[in-house]
Order: structure tokens, then C-alpha cells, then sequence
């Protein structure tokens, strides 16, 4: 995997650490969808679709930010995100998401 695109997952990722603004606090299971969801569309952006492939690299990042996962919890989120990042089709919409 191009370590640019690696990078941008990455951003994004760390990103839920920081969400804030009007909304209600996140979930646990709110921060695991979104973070799926920005796994997913990266990786289906990089054409990454084996089965395997995607189960092993989601399960690296899962593991490099459990941290972030854990501080996401709790954190405002507006209420459409997670609807904004299920509709989402390209990973590049995922910031307009998290705006």
C-alpha cells in the first residue's frame, strides 16, 4: 500500500479524537462505525478488496489507535456524521463528513 494513502487513513483516524460541536456525545459504537466506515472507503479507494487484505490491515489500524477509538467515546458529534459517512461513496467525501 502507497504510504501517502496510509497517511491519509491514518489523519482521519486520529481525527475522532478531536470531534466536537453540536450534537451529542459519540458512543462506543458510534467511533467503531466510523471507524470502519473510513477504513472501508480508504481501502476500497486503493482497490483493496481481498477479503484477507482488508481484514489483516483493518485489524493493524484498530490496533495502532485503540487509544483513539477509546478517546473518540464520549466526544460531541454532529448528528448526521454517521449518516453522512454511510452515504459516503469516496473516501475524499469523508472530510466533508467530519467538517
Amino acid at each position: 500500500m502507497r504510504q501517502i494513502r496510509m497517511e491519509t487513513i491514518l489523519a482521519r483516524i486520529a481525527f475522532l479524537t478531536v470531534l466536537c460541536g453540536c450534537g451529542r456525545p459519540a458512543t462506543r459504537d458510534d467511533c467503531e462505525r466510523i471507524f470502519q466506515r473510513i477504513v472501508e472507503l480508504e481501502l476500497r479507494d486503493l482497490q483493496t478488496t481481498e477479503a484477507a487484505t482488508v481484514a489483516r490491515k483493518t485489524s493493524e489500524l484498530r490496533a495502532a489507535f485503540t487509544r483513539d477509538l477509546d478517546g473518540c467515546v464520549g466526544k460531541r458529534i454532529h448528528k448526521n456524521l454517521v449518516k453522512c459517512l454511510e452515504d459516503a461513496t469516496a473516501a475524499a467525501q469523508v472530510d466533508d463528513c467530519l467538517r
